[in-house]
């Protein structure tokens, strides 16, 4: 089991881009808080901080002649991210379609565990390109059922620490 977990997380990790997608993915939201604290609230340097180190990431992406999907995705959501906090003149809404999206992904496993039909089979079964013929074996949807419980404990966990007033208030 340990072996075919370790084998789906792989999988998983390299869908989302890998150590280095996630990190992409991260970046512009880290330079916007330490650009924040660092020019005492000062939210337009720090959006203009995060929107380059987004834009940078993808350059260096083109550069290197690589795949452009999940970089433009991510800057339609940093410009969005951007957008929102500039509109409303507060930093927290910075961070506002990142918790919608966490409580949509949660809501999304809770709803597959509670009619058992686990979300991450569906997921990793069709990045493996193999048919829902897993649906019928009951070794494999106790698997699934236990990855999308993981995954749904992941996604409350951050909307929690997300909507948490004190660490959302810069």
């Amino acid at each position: 089991l340990s072996h075919e977990l370790a084998d789906d997380t792989k999988l998983l990790a390299d869908s989302l881009g890998g150590p280095r997608g996630m990190l992409e993915s991260g970046l512009p939201a880290i330079i916007f808080v330490i650009t924040y604290a660092a020019t005492k609230n000062d939210l337009a340097i720090s959006i203009y901080g995060a929107l380059t180190s987004g834009l940078v990431l993808a350059v260096i992406r083109l550069v290197q002649k690589q795949k452009l999907t999940q970089v433009i995705a991510g800057l339609i959501g940093l410009a969005f991210s951007a957008w929102l906090a500039t509109k409303s003149g507060k930093s927290e809404n910075f961070f506002l379609p990142g918790i919608l999206t966490n409580v949509g992904y949660l809501a999304a496993c809770v709803i597959s565990l509670v009619v058992n039909k686990p979300l991450l089979g569906y997921v990793i079964e069709s990045l493996k390109g193999s048919n829902s013929n897993w649906t019928k074996d009951r070794y494999l949807i106790r698997k699934y059922r236990a990855l999308t419980f993981l995954w749904a404990a992941v996604f409350g966990l951050r909307v929690l620490i997300m909507t948490d007033r004190k660490s959302t208030r810069l």
